[in-house]
């Protein structure tokens, strides 16, 4: 519920509520160094590409290499994948909301296989999608989805990978 400084704002000053939501985010970045606060921020300001953004290129890998899987399922639900595009989701927020699901085992044996299959085609993508904004946490988080990705077809996830393009060779860092 907005506070009595946040409706005199908005409602007497006329300051539009995604403004105050851009700053708090601005603020949560800079002064609180707070990412996942900051994409809260950025979803409510409904700046989706930003948020987007921010979420694959810092807090998603964070959240990955920490093995932080509540905080990383919590803000990838709270996406609106129209206003982000799906192309640019199905290369970004969807990777790792997908790993998400084969970490945590959500759906069948075959929801998973499918999913695994989708992972060995996409993840080397990831980087080449990313382009000069790809960061070093981003690479190892990348690289760590790969690695558990390949043990788990290893150990016999996936049935048919011959002609998966196995990103965990590909020289990702």
């Amino acid at each position: 519920n907005p506070g009595k400084a946040f409706l005199t704002i908005t409602n007497d000053f006329k300051i539009p509520e995604s403004w105050i939501w851009a700053a708090k985010a601005l603020e949560a970045r800079a002064v609180a160094q707070d990412f996942a606060l900051e994409i809260d921020y950025l979803q409510k300001a409904g700046d989706w590409n930003t948020a987007h953004e921010r979420i694959c290129g810092v807090v998603a890998p964070r959240c990955v290499i920490e093995e932080d899987w509540v905080t990383l399922r919590r803000l990838l639900e709270g996406f609106e994948v129209e206003a982000v595009g799906k192309e640019t989701w199905e290369v970004g927020g969807k990777v790792y909301l997908d790993y998400l699901d084969v970490i945590e085992g959500k759906g069948s044996e075959s929801e998973i296989e499918g999913l695994l299959e989708g992972l060995l085609e996409v993840l080397p993508a990831v980087k080449e999608t990313r382009g000069t904004e790809w960061g070093f946490e981003e690479g190892v988080a990348v690289r760590e989805m790969s690695g558990k990705v390949a043990e788990m077809v290893m150990m016999g996830g996936v049935k048919n990978v011959s002609s998966a393009p196995f990103c965990f060779s590909k020289g990702w860092g």
